[in-house]
């Protein structure tokens, strides 16, 4: 991917990330604000203004930031398949972990030659 067109496509995120968490935030005081109130006048609006929020900024701020995330993913040169799954390149093998676990440490006091034990 072209560095304008990464630059381009992590502006996009971000804005629709930091918009998504905004909305977030004004429809969690729309609730707090319904919930608390005893006026019937101020939980009908606030409910009403919470179905607007959902429908019509949440949602799509949700899907933009998905949509904007993948094509980040897919413009690295591991792709997103690679990127999920972890190839031999991005994640260590199994056998690199065995490898680790058994081998021997040497110069504890108190510890065998695989490196499991206690004080003698």
């Amino acid at each position: 991917m072209a560095p304008r067109v990464r630059k381009l496509a992590l502006t996009a995120h971000v804005v629709s990330s930091v918009g998504w968490l905004g909305s977030v935030a004004a429809f969690l005081a729309l609730s707090i604000a319904g919930l608390t109130s005893r006026n019937a006048e101020i939980v009908r609006g606030a409910y009403v203004a919470m179905n607007l929020i959902g429908q019509f900024i949440i949602v799509p701020l949700t899907l933009s930031a998905l949509i904007t995330g993948l094509i980040q993913a897919l413009g690295t040169h591991w792709g997103l398949v690679s990127s999920l799954l972890g190839s031999g390149q991005v994640l260590p093998d199994d056998r690199c972990d065995d490898a680790v676990v058994a081998a021997p440490v040497r110069g504890r006091r108190g510890s065998d030659e695989t490196g499991v034990g206690g004080r003698s």
